[in-house]
């Protein structure tokens, strides 16, 4: 049995030539009817002369189209499609011209009704004549195109908002009138070959009864069609193709469940039988049907069936073949939809128009939309146009003025409503004035929109506050006023201190919401007169205009420091924040905004520096103290790639033998500019400048490499600082992976020295981190403790290894008895959590024998050794250290 039955060329062809022929008589009678309409529409206006040649044109095109119709629908000949297509396609394509030639013959000059007319006129035929030409597209080219370009440019070429509205809509019925075309011409070949598609199914079936349901089902499955079979007696459906059963959202074995009943739509059982009578009598041998099938979910959708009956099966069965034409039918729709849009938009476009005579009465008017009539006032033709707006003086000046004879574009605020004002002289054939056309588009989502971008462009979404963009010509108008009045203007640059923290911990939500209260506390707490900024991040800026004396802006400061004392009430709970202000006057600390900008940044960093949650006033040593934190910021930027850092290694000395065990590398940096920089200057400005990460990854690489070069001994470890800025904003799990790979040291030989500030965080991805090293072997180490603020049960949380004792404990060990105290408590509990102790800043023999009787394992300080360079350190390692045991050593 075949596969399926390919619907033969040439039969396909013939039907659609059939087609184009049939509806060819009804076509020839509409345009001529629409054309008498026409011609009495346009007589009063036209001399015969210029009319008659389209007439006649006219006139014999359409006796040469019903003759050839009459001569096919005849004789028809098969052989001759391809001749009789050419036939039908040249007698369109001749009344398109025709028509096209109507639409510039019938567009009077200074007439818009009758212009208006033309336009709806042929745009009217080109949509009708949709379907006449669905059978071949060509057709429809041949006559949609040359009988719409015309018209459409003409309208354009008129050159006003109007014409040019209706040009513009005329192209774009003609685009959607080509797409549409398009697809009915797809549908109706789609039926076409479906009609083929059927009677070879019908002959399968027939010829190979007896392997019906396993070859069928494989035919029916693969078709784009819905086919059904039904049990003629129970009406029950007995098999049913994959389409059908996705069209009507069933399963595979729900065929049994529905009857042919149930499937179409609003049919019984008695119009059912008085319907097919005639197949079961066999007076026909297939009835075709345009009906509605139901889905499950009780939803319809049109299509076009052609049911058949067999006796040949045992029990008999009808034969259900279905097209979809859901696409068909939108279509159509939307071609219905389009000449609605199209006849309201000339008739309302743009939004308003209206005409005026010379003496100002209005002649004609067009604006229902209730947008319009909402905010201008009601007028009716034959009002007097100044009256009807003498409320409303631009519209009455503008009136006057384009009844002058001048054109020309005004823009007209009426309550919250924008409107573009376009007026157009009106001229009559002799050029002389005859009025003058107005036309109002409404513009009030723009001026919104405009506003709305105004705004987002100098406000802060956040908060609500001016922004920095807003800031700058502000502060330039203040300066300004305070030149004029002799008086001071002062600017508060204000830091929340534990932002990042808060942020961190509770997440951004948080975040955001500490910065709107917080920025509402001190709105509140400011004079009205006072502008108030948000900068960036947690950073804002206060100006304070009609300044005297200092003590006026030391009193503001108070007031906003002392708002921050009680909590604020997040969604995540209670939080407590700080604020760090910097204070600078104008013109005592700087003439410009740059200028006070970096003063008063530079006085908050030094409010900070004092304890945070403070004030500071600038002053010039401030400056000088920016200036060159500045210039470190920018050298340092250069230093990597300029091979200015270095390493030193300060070794770490077992106690009861002086064998060197260890060592601290310590950066370096030598600048030829700045000299050399020490660390405790430069390594805060890499925090602030993000350049940590990039620096501390060098320093583990480079004491890697170091490390593995040593000689004698595989044990001797090298330990690395680690900036808490660097472990939460660099990939430090990565860059110890990176480095002990390339260097090849082993992992037990690092060890990572962290700070009690990391831990206070105590935030889960820090625990995983320091889990994560443990595990790859890393040794980690609580550098300076007893400095900090972390709590003691830390030591037992973290995974930590070494402890090392901060040198402030150990410079006043033999002078301060409670430092003693402190150093012993320190040890004792070091050795109950099993962590090995490392004593800093050892200088004398009395503080390490102190130590050494306390059972502390190692030491680092200058009674041994300075810090020395990689040379050095590796001479100390391969021919002994200068110093001999511990009680011998003479210090460096």
């Amino acid at each position: 049995m075949r596969d399926a039955v390919a619907p033969d060329r040439g039969s396909v062809d013939a039907d659609r030539v059939a087609m184009l022929y049939a509806g060819t008589h009804f076509s020839v009678l509409v345009t001529a009817a629409v054309a008498t309409l026409f011609l009495g529409v346009h007589s009063a206006h036209l001399a015969p002369r210029l009319v008659l040649p389209w007439i006649l044109a006219l006139a014999a095109i359409l006796l040469l189209r019903s003759a050839m119709a009459w001569r096919y629908n005849r004789q028809p000949s098969l052989e001759a499609v391809r001749h009789w297509v050419a036939y039908h396609r040249a007698g369109t394509l001749v009344t398109g011209v025709l028509w096209g030639w109507a639409g510039v013959l019938f567009f009077p000059e200074q007439q818009v009704h009758f212009q208006i007319f033309t336009v709806l006129v042929i745009s009217g035929l080109a949509a009708g004549a949709l379907t006449v030409h669905a059978p071949d597209f060509t057709s429809y080219l041949y006559y949609a195109i040359p009988s719409l370009l015309p018209v459409g440019g003409i309208s354009l070429l008129q050159g006003d908002t109007l014409h040019v509205s209706i040009g513009v809509l005329v192209f774009a019925q003609m685009l959607f009138l080509l797409r549409t075309g398009h697809r009915l011409n797809e549908s109706v070949l789609g039926s076409l070959r479906l009609r083929y598609e059927n009677q070879g199914l019908v002959r399968d079936l027939q010829r190979e009864k007896n392997r019906l349901d396993t070859r069928l089902a494989r035919v029916l499955d693969g078709s784009a069609s819905e086919v059904y079979l039904f049990d003629a007696q129970t009406l029950t459906c007995r098999l049913a193709n994959g389409g059908a059963l996705e069209n009507l959202g069933l399963e595979g074995d729900d065929c049994g469940r529905f009857t042919l009943i149930e499937l179409i739509d609003g049919i019984d059982r008695a119009e059912f039988e008085r319907l097919v009578r005639p197949l079961r009598e066999g007076e026909v041998a297939g009835l075709s049907l345009q009906v509605r099938h139901r889905r499950r979910d009780g939803t319809t959708y049109p299509v076009e069936a052609r049911l058949q009956y067999s006796e040949r099966e045992e029990p008999p069965v009808f034969v259900l073949t279905a097209l979809d034409l859901t696409d068909r039918e939108a279509a159509q729709e939307q071609v219905c939809k389009q000449q609605a849009l199209m006849r309201s938009v000339i008739a309302s476009a743009p939004i308003a128009i209206w005409s005026l005579d010379p003496q100002g009465r209005i002649t004609f008017i067009d604006g229902s939309r209730s947008g319009i009539r909402g905010e201008l006032p009601v007028a009716e033709v034959g009002d007097n146009f100044f009256s009807v707006f003498r409320d409303t003086a631009p519209v009455v000046a503008d009136g006057h003025r384009a009844l002058s004879g001048e054109g020309f574009v005004s823009t007209l605020d009426i309550g919250a409503s924008r409107y573009e004002m376009h007026y157009s002289p009106l001229l009559d054939g002799d050029g002389h004035l005859n009025g003058t056309i107005g036309v109002a588009i409404d513009n009030t989502e723009r001026k919104e929109y405009e506003d709305r971008l105004i705004r987002q462009a100098n406000f802060d979404d956040l908060t609500g506050l001016p922004n920095r963009n807003y800031m700058l010509p502000r502060l330039g108008d203040a300066f300004a006023r305070a030149r004029r009045q002799r008086n001071q203007v002062a600017l508060l640059f204000l830091d929340l201190d534990n932002f990042k923290t808060i942020n961190d911990t509770l997440g951004h939500r948080a975040g955001d919401e500490l910065l709107v209260l917080a920025s509402e506390r001190m709105r509140a707490t400011l004079r009205e007169s006072d502008t108030m900024f948000r900068m960036s991040g947690d950073e804002f800026l206060v100006c304070l205009e009609g300044i005297g004396a200092i003590r006026e802006v030391e009193v503001v400061a108070r007031k906003l420091n002392r708002i921050f004392a009680s909590p604020f009430a997040l969604a995540s709970g209670e939080v407590y924040a700080s604020v760090s202000i910097g204070i600078c006057l104008f013109p005592d600390d700087g003439t410009d905004v740059e200028q006070l900008m970096q003063a008063a940044d530079a006085a908050m960093y030094g409010a900070k520096a004092r304890g945070r949650n403070t004030f500071q006033l600038f002053t010039r040593q401030m400056r000088e103290e920016a200036e060159a934190r500045l210039a470190i910021e920018s050298q340092l930027r250069r230093a990597l790639g300029s091979d200015e850092f270095s390493l030193v290694y300060q070794p770490k000395v077992e106690v009861h033998s002086g064998r060197i065990v260890g060592a601290e590398a310590l950066l370096r940096w030598d600048n030829a500019s700045l000299g050399a920089v020490g660390p405790e200057r430069f390594i805060p400005v890499a925090e602030d400048a993000g350049l940590i990460t990039d620096i501390g990854r060098w320093v583990i690489e480079q004491a890697c490499l170091e490390a593995v070069c040593w000689p004698n001994d595989d044990d001797i470890s090298v330990a690395v600082n680690i900036s808490s800025r660097q472990f939460r904003m660099g990939d430090l799990l990565g860059c110890v992976g990176g480095a002990l790979m390339a260097s090849g040291l082993a992992p037990r030989r690092l060890e990572l020295e962290i700070t009690e500030s990391l831990l206070v965080q105590d935030a889960p991805e820090t625990i995983n981190i320091l889990n994560a090293l443990q595990r790859r072997g890393v040794r980690l180490a609580l550098d300076d403790f007893g400095t900090g603020y972390s709590s003691l049960s830390y030591l037992k949380r973290f995974p930590l290894q070494v402890l090392k004792i901060d040198r402030s404990f150990i410079r006043d060990i033999g002078v301060d008895r409670s430092d003693e105290a402190l150093v012993e408590a320190i040890i004792a509990m070091a050795h109950a959590l099993d962590l090995d102790l490392v004593a800093e800043g050892v200088e004398s023999a009395g503080q390490l024998e102190f130590i050494r009787l306390r059972g502390v394992e190692m030491i680092q300080g200058y009674y041994f050794s300075p810090p020395v360079d990689a040379a050095r350190f590796r001479a100390y390692l391969s021919e002994g250290p200068p110093w001999g045991a511990p009680g011998k050593a003479t210090g460096g």
